[in-house]
């Protein structure tokens, strides 16, 4: 059995958008499963320049019945003149080890390795990382552990109101549907909130602490 978490976004979205977006240091997200705390995830900005570089870091420990399993997953992505560059990956999926990277090339496509095999992708290629409203717009994205690739469409449900540290805070909430199905909100400044998907029949919970 294994828990893959995702958490994070990349696509071709201004640095200055990200500059108005006022951008924390740092902001950490309580991992729940069925309501359970099993983690955290911690993304990480330094915004100098017209270059942004974001760091995650995803770790979790999952009990069912007598079993236990184990996530870790560290993640930097670097964004250079308003356009994702480059990202490296390093995860252990309960004890199944992967390496990727994706960088842009000079002819504007990406080169992707995962696992040291070698592809070569569009320019419109972006690892699915959630933590921007960005990744709405995107009809398919890799995965930021292996590289599969997935086709997805996202649409807004509503604006609401959601629970974030004992407040209620407003929200805009998408629907991310395909290959990869999650509930995503996002607070005003497009930075995620909250997400909320099923996992081996789990459900399971990302949300800002």
């Amino acid at each position: 059995m294994r828990f893959i978490f995702i958490l994070g976004a990349a696509t071709f979205f201004a640095l200055n958008a990200f500059a108005s977006a006022n951008l924390p240091e740092q902001i950490t997200f309580s991992i729940l499963k069925e309501g359970e705390k099993i983690g955290q995830e911690i993304v990480s900005f330094n915004n100098s320049g017209k270059n942004l570089r974001v760091n995650v870091t995803t770790r979790t420990d999952v009990n069912v019945l007598f079993l236990k399993f184990h996530y870790d997953h560290k993640r930097q992505e670097i964004w250079q003149d308003g356009q994702f560059h480059s990202m490296t990956t390093d995860t252990n999926d309960d004890g199944d080890f992967h390496k990727l990277s994706m960088k842009r090339q000079n002819n504007g496509g990406i080169k992707l390795i995962a696992d040291q095999v070698e592809r070569e992708l569009s320019s419109h290629s972006i690892p699915l990382t959630l933590w921007t409203k960005a990744i709405i717009d995107a009809e398919q994205v890799h995965s930021v552990i292996n590289g599969e690739a997935w086709n997805v469409s996202t649409k807004l449900i509503k604006q609401e109101e959601i629970l974030i540290q004992g407040k209620q805070v407003k929200s805009d909430h998408f629907r991310m549907s395909g290959d990869i199905e999650r509930d995503l909100w996002y607070g005003k400044n497009g930075i995620l909130l909250k997400t909320k998907f099923k996992k081996k029949g789990f459900d399971i919970e990302f949300i800002k602490q």
